[in-house]
Parts: structure tokens; sequence; C-alpha cells
């Protein structure tokens, strides 16, 4: 019995050895295809400047310059536009546009503001409008233009004055 455990541990001895030195792990590769598309720069520019108009230095209520259409303007100037904006190197593309609340700076007394809270919509044709919010992304597909208007808040005995400020609206690729 001792005989056969020897000869036994003997085998498996001399298997390890020569068995051993000669096993090898396959090297294996793959490629994979790396590329890039690279597409032209999208911008935007100013087409028309935006204007409440001539205002009274009181309202009965909002000031409301509508983007899509004049039909529900409220208190603007005889003379009021809203604002476009023409995109280019947008096509077939998706764009995601920025833009914020600004404060109108009175020109005389820099002291004093008014809140202008824009209200955007953008499409091929100004019919065919649809609201744009920001920081949320949009198919464009061939021209594309962004019309502004918005609001001022109900003014009461605002100081008698010209109030500006620029406003940008930033576009980038999504």
């Amino acid at each position: 019995m001792l005989r056969n455990i020897g000869f036994i541990t003997l085998l498996a001895v001399m298997f390890v050895v020569l068995f051993t030195g000669n096993v090898q792990a396959q090297a294996s590769s793959d490629n994979i295809s790396a590329s890039a598309t690279v597409v032209a720069n999208v911008s935007i520019a100013k087409t028309t400047d935006l204007s409440f108009g001539t205002l009274g230095q009181t309202t009965s209520g909002a000031v409301v310059l509508d983007a899509t259409t004049a039909a529900v303007n409220h208190y603007v100037g005889t003379d009021a536009q809203v604002g476009e904006f023409t995109l280019s190197g947008a096509n077939n593309s998706r764009l995601i546009f920025t833009f914020a609340n600004t404060d109108l700076v009175g020109q005389t007394d820099g002291t004093k503001k008014i809140t202008f809270t824009p209200s955007v919509v953008g499409g091929a044709t100004h019919a065919g409008a649809a609201a744009v919010t920001s920081g949320t992304a949009y198919n464009v597909n061939g021209a594309y233009y962004l019309w502004v208007g918005g609001s001022l808040p109900k003014l009461t005995n605002q100081a008698a004055q010209v109030y500006t400020a620029p406003f940008q609206i930033a576009v980038d690729y999504n």
C-alpha cells in the first residue's frame, strides 16, 4: 500500500514537471473603428433689436411683448418690436439655447432698473415658431430663427428715462 502511494506521488510530481512548463496563455487581439464627425461652427447673429416702445410711467398691469403675435401684447408702445436672431451652421443638429432675465438699467439714473423676463420662440418661419426654453435642447433642420419678446413688471411711477441692457442668447451643440 505504501508502495502504491509512493508510485502515485511520483506520477503526480512527473505530471506537474512535464506539463507545467509547456502551458501558455493564448494571446488575442481585436480592433474597433475610431471616428469623429466635425460639424461647422454654429453661430447666432442679431437681426433686430427688441423694443417695448414708449411707455407711460404707470401701467395697469405687466407690460407684455409677445414674441409670436402682436395680438396678445399688453401696454406696449406703438413703436414696439420683437427682437430677432438668425442662426447659421446648424443644419440637422441638436442645439441648446441659454438665456436669462436681464435688468434694464436707467441711462440717466443707473440705480433705477426694470427686470426684463424674456419669452423666446424659434423656427424656420415666424408663423411656425414654437416656444424655446433656456437650457433645453432642440432639433434644428435648415434655416432657424429666434424671436424674442417678454415682459416687464407693472410700472408704478417708474422714473422717466430710457432703460437699456444687452440681452444675450448663447447657442451650442448638445
